[in-house]
Formats: structure tokens, C-alpha cells, sequence
């Protein structure tokens, strides 16, 4: 448990801030991909094309980037250094925000709606891409935040939500590191995370949170390796009409506050279903679910809680549905 715990999230601190360039629109006429690195954005900029991410993009605070649809960002693979070393990365390696990969780090704010036919594309450059082999979209103190139609995958943190605002819905995460992740420590603001009507499918692990207010609705999170949702100290929010299936845990508690999960469909993870780790004496109510089984003994072999573990809190599951959550994905 504790290599899930130090493996799933990078601590870092902001440190320095490299190059200051201008950028012109991508416009849908350009055959090249229009390369851009080492860059920080100092006004409100739209992006729209081919953009090929070779090194760290920094959005300062107060400036916007809005991205249009149909856009395909590709991020390169890098080594984890410093500007100063001959690398492609903007902050010290040292500070508790940063991925050594490319990524875009947005003290601003993000606006990429895409549509159902013409997605937003966040992916890699390689040609034999894998799980985690770029950075993230790296939201670092920045609220207003916008994710609708995009298709984001291979990054370390497909989107990383760290004392920001932002809204997702409607999008797909596929291999990636973790497809979602947030936490609030460092700035000076709330994190808050809506996670409505997405696709979290096929990553190492899905969603990740601490010291967040968080609404998880509508969501497919389903065949991620490690667990779908793994919540941790200081979480408050909803849990509901999710389809949490077939990942190694379901959901994973970590020193977590006691908290209501109902209404989801959470069956057939490789593990178990919800799973309380070390320092989680807390209960858990999870009454008012599908298990995927009305029988109560099997229901409760997918825990592990109290029943396994005399310091942990106990997974109450009473009543159960004995039929599956209509409705969830839409």
C-alpha cells in the first residue's frame, strides 16, 4: 500500500521561471505541427491545430489559454533537466508541484471544450508510447478551469488538480499514470474537482484525491490496474451513479474521513471492491449499492475492513441493491 501511496503522486515545489516568448494562433491551414517549449504565456492565447509540446508551457497567473476543438497536442518525451542543464524543463526538480516530463503548468486558467466529433487530443509524441511518459495538465493554484470532449492519455497525471477549480465532463483518460489527481497544500485556495460523465478506463490508476471537495458522477472508471478511486485525508464531496468495475481496487481509503458512497454499481474489481488501508479507522457507509451479487457473504469477501483488520473502520454495505444502478453512464 505504501508504494501505491508514494507512487501515484509527486511532491514538488515551484521554483523558477524560464523563457518569455510570444506565440501566434494555430490556424486549421498549417500542415506542420507548430512546436513550442521553454514558453510562458503572458497574455490570453487560443490554440487550435497541430501543437507539439517539446518542453515545459507555463500560463501565467491571470492569462487564459483556450483551446478549440478538434486541437491535437502532442507532448515530447524529455529528459529531467533543467534549462540550465541542457533539458527542456522550466522549474527546479526539487519543487513539489512539477513532473519531469513535458507539461503544461497553468497558474492561469484553461478553457478546452471540444465536441463530441471533434475532441481535444492531449497525447504523446512517441511513436511506442506508454503510461506516464509525459508530464500533465498541471493546474497549480488556478481557478475556472474547463475539460469537456477531450481525449487525454500517457501522461504521468492526465489532469492534476493541485489547490485549483476545475469542471470535467465528458471526457476519456486511457494510459495514463493517473487519470485524475488532486490535492490542496501550497497555495492559497480550495481544491475542488467536478468529474461528471467521463470515460477513466485502461490507466495504471484512475482517480486520486486529498484534501479535496470532489463530485464523482456519471463516470465509467473501470479496468484501471492499481484502484478506480482512492480517496485519502480531508476528502468531503459525492460519490454516485458510477459504474466502478473490473480495476485491481475499487475504491481505496487511505486515513480517510468517514464518508457516504451510494447509488454506484461497484462490482468485479480483481481485489476487492472497497478496500481500507493502514491508519483508516473510520467507516465507511456504502449502503444502497450494486455488488454484482445479493449474497451477502460474497459481498463481504470483496472488503477489506474490519472484518479482516481489527483497526480499521467497517464497510457497512446494508441495504444493498439487489439489482444494477440504472443510468450511470450516459
Amino acid at each position: 500500500m505504501k508504494k501505491i501511496l508514494f507512487s501515484s503522486i509527486i511532491l514538488v515545489m515551484l521554483a523558477g521561471l524560464a523563457s518569455c516568448a510570444e506565440v501566434k494562433p494555430i490556424t486549421k491551414s498549417e500542415l506542420k505541427e507548430a512546436r513550442l517549449g521553454l514558453y510562458t504565456m503572458v497574455k490570453d492565447t487560443t490554440w487550435e491545430g497541430r501543437i507539439r509540446i517539446t518542453g515545459d508551457v507555463y500560463v501565467k497567473k491571470g492569462v487564459t489559454l483556450t483551446i478549440k476543438p478538434g486541437t491535437v497536442i502532442r507532448f515530447d518525451t524529455i529528459a529531467p533537466k533543467l534549462e540550465s542543464q541542457g533539458g527542456r524543463n522550466m522549474f527546479a526538480l526539487t519543487a513539489p508541484y512539477y513532473f519531469p516530463g513535458a507539461e503544461i503548468i497553468t497558474r492561469g486558467r484553461i478553457i478546452a471544450i471540444g465536441t463530441k466529433d471533434r475532441p481535444i487530443i492531449f497525447t504523446s509524441s512517441d511513436p511506442s508510447p506508454r503510461p506516464g511518459i509525459w508530464g500533465a495538465i498541471n493546474l497549480l493554484g488556478s481557478n475556472g478551469n474547463v475539460f469537456k470532449y477531450c481525449n487525454i492519455s500517457y501522461a504521468y497525471d492526465g489532469i492534476h488538480n493541485h489547490a485549483s477549480h476545475a469542471k470535467v465532463t465528458k471526457c476519456i483518460f486511457h494510459d495514463n499514470g493517473v487519470a485524475l489527481s488532486f490535492m490542496k497544500a501550497n497555495f492559497n485556495n480550495t481544491c475542488v474537482m467536478d468529474i461528471e460523465d467521463n470515460t477513466i478506463v485502461g490507466n495504471l490508476s484512475g482517480i486520486s484525491a486529498r484534501y479535496a471537495n470532489i463530485t464523482v458522477l456519471h463516470n465509467d472508471i473501470s479496468n484501471n490496474k492499481f484502484f478506480g478511486i482512492w480517496l485519502q485525508e480531508g476528502d468531503t464531496g459525492r460519490i454516485a451513479y458510477n459504474d466502478i468495475m473490473r480495476n485491481g481496487k475499487g475504491i481505496f481509503l487511505f486515513r480517510a474521513a468517514p464518508l457516504k458512497v451510494h447509488l454506484n454499481n461497484i462490482a468485479f474489481n480483481k481485489e476487492y471492491n472497497i478496500a481500507l488501508a493502514v491508519e483508516t479507522p473510520n467507516d465507511v457507509d456504502a449502503s444502497n449499492n450494486w455488488w454484482g451479487t445479493t449474497d451477502p457473504a460474497k459481498i463481504k469477501a470483496k472488503f477489506y475492513d474490519k472484518r479482516t483488520d481489527s483497526s480499521l473502520g467497517i464497510v457497512n454495505f446494508r441495504p444493498f441493491l439487489k439489482t444494477k444502478v440504472p443510468g450511470t453512464v450516459k
